[in-house]
């Protein structure tokens, strides 16, 4: 006859260890996960910001000034107030003003409003947003001056 050996099962102490693991786990790859996104959120604002610094050189290599005047933040509603939460592409939003002499536009859907307001001797482009919608505003401002001829960049923002 053969003899059976009792099968041990788990205790309660070893499934709740088991459970506890799961959970600081989850928690530690959603902390990353959220903070990844948030990073990827505003790398918009940076890319485009940049793109409008380009631009600004390329004009003041040819005429020795930056481009003068204001255009406010564009487009007029924050993204958060349209469907999937983010600015559609308008490229007639774009084609006017400082906008145009920049040849600068937004040609996807996105989640910040840029605004640029020059003189022939500094300018500050500004990229405003709110990526989560969840009523925390993000700022980042690109600042240009020119002294001696030498164009000069600043990027500041609310990294994470």
């Amino acid at each position: 006859m053969r003899s059976r050996t009792p099968q041990r099962g788990f205790t309660i102490v070893e499934i709740a260890i088991a459970i506890v693991a799961l959970v600081v786990v989850s928690v530690g790859l959603y902390m990353k996960f959220s903070s990844t996104t948030r990073k990827a959120r505003t790398t918009e604002a940076k890319l485009l910001l940049r793109t409008i610094g380009r631009n600004v050189r390329r004009v003041f290599a040819d005429r020795s000034v930056f481009p003068g005047g204001t255009e406010p933040l564009t487009p007029a509603k924050p993204c958060c107030e349209y469907p999937d939460h983010k600015c559609p592409v308008d490229r007639a939003a774009w084609q006017h003003g400082v906008w145009s002499e920049l040849d600068f536009n937004v040609p996807e859907p996105h989640v910040f409003r840029y605004s640029y307001t020059g003189t022939a001797l500094e300018f500050t482009a500004t990229a405003v947003g709110d990526p989560d919608c969840d009523g925390s505003t993000k700022t980042f401002t690109l600042h240009g001056t020119a002294p001696a001829g030498n164009v000069q960049l600043t990027l500041q923002g609310d990294d994470e």
